[in-house]
């Protein structure tokens, strides 16, 4: 670093810090929720999303948990899905694995037509992908998800997927 740029850096971390010893502790203390606030709010994001969307199939389209619903156009506000694009026409569906473990069966890819897309948790952190990009490799087959803290046996011949949350999605 040049030494202009670390002479600028010093300059502008001073008068930072000088402006905020210039606040009172209640201006501080002030800040400090706003700041929480915001953090909160990008935080549990993800989580209100996933939440959203499970309440907005269940009250549009009567939908249930395993249910396999196909949007034949592509997002709208309305679906409050706030991370989708509007682009994809999306096939999707849900499970609530407090009814124990659920298995995703893709069928393989064909010329034509192949399912891809991922498995993600209710903090839209991806678990696992589907189709010729997932762990079938296009291939198809059946994918085991476990509750968080399943302890029970664990069948071969599936892709055994441990989620940390009772919600897991797919789109």
């Amino acid at each position: 670093m040049s030494r202009r740029a670390l002479a600028l850096l010093v300059l502008i971390c001073g008068a930072v810090s000088a402006a905020a010893q210039g606040l009172s502790p209640e201006a501080l203390a002030r800040r400090t929720i706003e700041r929480r606030t915001v953090e909160a709010v990008i935080w549990g994001m993800p989580a209100v999303s996933m939440a959203a969307i499970r309440a907005s199939l269940k009250r549009d389209l009567d939908a249930d948990f395993g249910d396999v619903i196909y949007f034949s156009n592509v997002m709208e506000p309305r679906h409050e899905f706030l991370t989708a694009n509007n682009q994809t026409p999306y096939v999707l569906t849900f499970f609530d694995l407090r009814r124990g473990p659920m298995v995703l069966d893709v069928p393989p890819a064909t010329g034509k037509v192949a399912f891809f897309g991922s498995g993600i948790d209710s903090w839209e952190v991806p678990l696992v992908d589907i189709g010729p990009t997932g762990d079938d490799a296009g291939k198809g087959g059946k994918y085991l998800f476990l509750p968080p803290g399943f302890k029970g046996k664990q069948p071969s011949g599936y892709f055994v997927v441990r989620s940390p949350t009772v919600f897991v999605h797919f789109a």
